[in-house]
């Protein structure tokens, strides 16, 4: 007899980003600043880049100064980019910065993760993900389907610099293609309306079999 049975976690809908509507490539990243969250290596991976970028990071942390540092020395030698650090912002801000402002493409470069929502809710809004293949990633970065890309854990700036470069140089078609099946991954398995509605549903079966 089956005694576990696996519901997933999910987030609520959301309306769709849009991507950048000129040459420069939108990247946004979400996460505390600690070291397990590597994202010193997206801000090195950066320096190998020569078309614009855009990068805006949420969130904030202990290595908020160093990365800040860091990020003004990058910005003074390579003019091609530009870096927004938001800090500390609401659940409901950072859905409404998606909402409001394109995104290309969601990063996460983490040498350790559980199920991270944070790609979840970029999912939510039809934004591709590139990500390392840790934890429970895989599940949501669905490479297979083309929802996105996954990184080895050990990846270094240079392998993060090509995947970003790789993803630049996608047609637009492709692009758009992708967002559709990370929308549609995230809607097949990571919908709260659904899989809250398909767990309750569950509770009330166990209910009826006392």
């Amino acid at each position: 007899i089956n005694k576990i049975k696996t519901f997933r976690l999910g987030v609520l809908p959301n309306r769709k980003s849009k991507m950048s509507p000129d040459e420069t490539l939108r990247i946004v990243s979400c996460s505390s600043l600690t070291p397990v969250k590597r994202v010193n290596l997206l801000l090195e991976a950066l320096g190998f880049i020569d078309f614009p970028i855009l990068w805006t990071h949420i969130g904030d942390g202990p290595l908020m100064d160093d990365l800040k540092g860091q990020a003004q020395a990058l910005t003074a030698r390579k003019g091609n980019i530009k870096l927004a650090f938001l800090g500390q912002i609401s659940n409901q801000e950072v859905l409404s910065f998606y909402e409001n402002n394109p995104v290309d493409v969601f990063i996460n470069v983490s040498s350790s993760e559980g199920i991270p929502v944070s790609i979840m809710e970029a999912m939510s809004r039809g934004i591709p993900v590139i990500a390392t293949a840790v934890g429970g990633t895989p599940e949501i970065v669905d490479e297979a389907l083309g929802a996105g890309f996954l990184l080895p854990q050990d990846v270094t700036p240079e392998e993060v610099a090509q995947k970003i470069s790789h993803f630049y140089r996608i047609p637009k078609c492709e692009k758009e293609e992708m967002r559709k099946k990370a929308y549609s991954k995230w809607f097949t398995s990571f919908n709260a309306e659904k899989n809250y509605r398909e767990f309750a549903d569950f509770l009330k079966q166990l209910s009826c079999l006392r």
